[in-house]
């Protein structure tokens, strides 16, 4: 169990009340997600200048640098409050920031479709709002000298120096791109460029770090405009990246997108936000101490708890336990639990006291919907030697489910060979009836011959089966599964103690039609697949790279060809055997998969499945007939708020395609436009996604951490 020390500094006003809760929080989480966290507790702020007159000490600057990450409250208030002070509650944080070199402030905005009423725009405006900006922090107007107050022969004058280096610029711009890779790859630079010669620096370094990053779209935005813009068109927005005191007010401006400062967390970090890795950071909610509350338990605590999901993401790597914590926020929201800030009417909920409230905020509601919050599990692996079996190996590993033991098991042609897991080889042992006494959760993930023989008597023996094979896909007695789809399948999965995972192409196709099937009905369907060989398994990718290999040797294909023609350098059209009728069998149990996902048996569907000469990654053109008329914007529109969707909605260039896809665990749909040949009118779009880790590993994680969570 990895370990990990948190300084937390819960401040001034309500800072005491709001760490708390998000302590709490975290405490539950970080077992659970394989990590042994020391909390130390420190005093700055304006409690610190009452309690030996410097707002950071230096003890407590030592207690910050000898921690992994920094959880912060709020500091100042009324009391502190005068501007001629020699000593202010605020320079404990800009003295952290600078300490710790923390040059990059995150704030995410997202509009939480519950809290619409809370937010003085227009429900239309904020439909499908999710950007995040990216702040430069240890330099500019606050941290350039000369910054003083004089008196000249003509009267009192004061003078604040705004100063940027190219390395201050340039690495904060290598985040927020870095960070647009992870989202939906636009990323707009905000200077007053047409004004301030630091501007006009920060603009050229802008495109030269633009370059590097050709998959992102770059504009450049005057900051009044942009002021104008997160009130206008917010949502046309993804990453946005500025200097320091621009981000300083446009951050509180975003707010109110969101419906109240309660519900902004954000981080400070000394590296490139990447999720997953370990990088020292502060977090702390965007909002003040509330001097008028505190005290009185009515604080809203979600932003500091979404600050420790983000702590989780970046400092602890743990983008698992940071996800559930974000879910559970959104459950608890969802469920319409309330503090005075996000209540329509300025009221909280009505139906429980104050204290217990603040219950439902935190342990009630985030402490039962993390998933692995159960006892360990003892998880077997079939088939871990192929790829998809490695893939789900990884993301055990990745995503933290409440793992004991897992055994590798496999046929006679893999038994006794080893794979790795997290850093150390393991062998497979040999598959037997008996292989499953004391397993509680099997993953399949070798073909359907081997599910269909050990699959119910795993099952049978008390394991509850996820099977990724061909198996039981249209079993109706099996539940056919994709968790941002039909979770509530999974009540169904005890009948037989087996859940099926689609097909690649069903799963990509039922994850973007759903929401439109929600929203407008479907009438028809028409789709073309192009598939990168991986899909086919290991030996089909060994099987591109010796063809691949030999025609460029100009020795022709010389060895016994896996597809139904060559495959490199060339486009097959046959996934699958041939049937009678031309179809394949892949299409024709794809389409029927993807009825089934739907609930819709009668939707028409037509399918082409064409192999390509790709290694990982498919990608699919699809046009779509809905039963009510439906623009394009507003397919995008629901498409970006949809879950595990990553939309490229910029009509200038920015769409995927597999290559750029593979590793990602999103499901990403670009060139969203309208089909003027359809009657009425339809959609077209593109879709790509990593055929092995989002189209068949990750789903059937997913899955597991859904019944770890509610059933096992």
């Amino acid at each position: 169990m990895a370990r990990a020390t948190i300084a937390v500094f819960p401040g001034d006003g309500i800072g005491p009340e709001v760490t708390a809760e998000a302590v709490a929080v975290l405490e539950a989480a970080a077992p659970r997600h394989g990590l042994d966290v020391t909390f130390t507790s420190g005093v700055i702020g304006g409690a610190a200048i009452d309690a030996c007159g410097a707002p950071l000490p230096a003890a407590e600057l030592e207690r910050a640098r000898g921690a992994d990450a920094v959880l912060l409250g709020a500091v100042g208030g009324p009391k502190w409050d005068n501007p001629a002070a020699a000593v202010r509650p605020e320079q404990a944080l800009l003295g952290l920031r600078q300490a710790l070199g923390l040059y990059a402030n995150l704030r995410p905005v997202r509009a939480w479709p519950e809290l619409v009423a809370a937010s003085p725009l227009r429900p239309e405006i904020l439909t499908g709002v999710d950007l995040i900006v990216v702040r430069e922090l240890t330099g500019g107007i606050y941290f350039g000298k000369p910054s003083e107050r004089r008196t000249t022969a003509a009267g009192r004058e004061a003078v604040d120096t705004l100063v940027y280096s190219e390395e201050e610029i340039a690495r904060l711009l290598h985040a927020g791109f870095a960070l647009a890779r992870q989202r939906r790859r636009r990323l707009a630079s905000v200077d007053k460029a047409n004004i301030l010669a630091s501007s006009r620096l920060w603009r050229e370094i802008a495109h030269e770090v633009a370059r590097e990053y050709p998959d992102v779209k770059h504009e450049d935005v005057l900051v009044d405009a942009m002021a104008m813009h997160l009130i206008r068109r917010p949502r046309d927005f993804d990453v946005i990246a500025t200097e320091n005191l621009f981000g300083d007010i446009l951050t509180d401006e975003a707010a109110m997108l969101a419906g109240s400062m309660g519900m902004l967390p954000s981080a400070s970090l000394a590296g490139p936000p990447v999720p997953g890795a370990r990088c020292r950071g502060l977090y702390e909610p965007i909002h003040g101490s509330a001097p008028d509350i505190a005290g009185q338990d009515r604080a809203n605590p979600l932003a500091t708890i979404l600050s420790a999901a983000m702590l989780c993401r970046y400092s602890l790597g743990r983008p698992g336990a940071a996800d559930a914590i974000e879910r559970a926020v959104g459950e608890v929201v969802a469920a319409g639990h309330r503090t005075a800030d996000l209540a329509a009417d300025g009221s909280s909920s009505a139906s429980a006291s104050a204290r217990r409230r603040r219950r439902l905020f935190t342990r009630a509601g985030v402490f039962s919907r993390l998933p692995g919050m159960g006892t360990k599990l003892t998880i077997a692996v079939v088939g871990p030697k192929g790829l998809v079996g490695r893939e789900i190996l990884e993301l055990l590993a990745q995503r933290q489910l409440p793992v004991g033991s897992i055994r590798l098991l496999g046929t006679h042609r893999t038994a006794g060979a080893e794979v790795e897991i997290a850093g150390r080889a393991a062998k497979i042992t040999l598959l037997t009836p008996q292989s499953f006494d004391g397993v509680e959760l099997a993953f399949f993930a070798a073909g359907p011959s081997v599910a269909g023989e050990h699959a119910p008597g795993a099952a049978s023996a008390g394991a509850a089966v996820i099977d990724v094979s061909s198996r039981f896909r249209l079993d109706g007695e099996v539940p056919l599964v994709v968790p941002e789809v039909n979770v509530a399948k999974l009540d169904d999965w005890r009948e037989r103690g087996i859940v099926a995972c689609p097909s690649p192409s069903a799963l990509a196709l039922a994850v973007v039609l759903a929401p439109l099937a929600v929203q407008a009905g479907l009438r028809r369907v028409v789709v073309s697949t192009y598939q990168g060989v991986a899909s086919a398994g290991r030996r089909a990718v060994g099987a591109l790279s010796r063809e691949t290999v030999d025609l460029l040797g100009a020795r022709g294909v010389r060895r016994r060809r896996r597809f139904a023609r060559r495959i490199a350098f060339n486009c097959v059209p046959q996934v699958g055997a041939l049937e009678p009728g031309g179809s394949t069998t892949h299409e024709l149990l794809a389409v029927e998969e993807l009825r089934r996902l739907l609930d819709l048996p009668g939707l028409s569907v037509s399918m082409t499945a064409v192999r390509v000469p790709v290694f990982f990654g498919s990608a699919f053109s699809v046009n779509v007939e809905t039963e009510s008329p439906l623009a394009a914007a507003e397919a995008a529109a629901i498409l970006r708020a949809a879950p595990g969707i990553l939309l490229h909605d910029d009509a200038g260039g920015s769409y995927p395609t597999p290559a750029e896809v593979a590793g990602s665990d999103a499901t990403h749909v670009g060139r969203i436009r309208d089909d003027a040949s359809a009657d009425p009118p339809g959609l077209a779009l593109w879709i790509a996604l990593d055929n092995v880790r989002k189209g068949a590993a990750l789903n059937a994680v997913q899955i597991a951490e859904v019944l770890a969570r509610d059933h096992l």
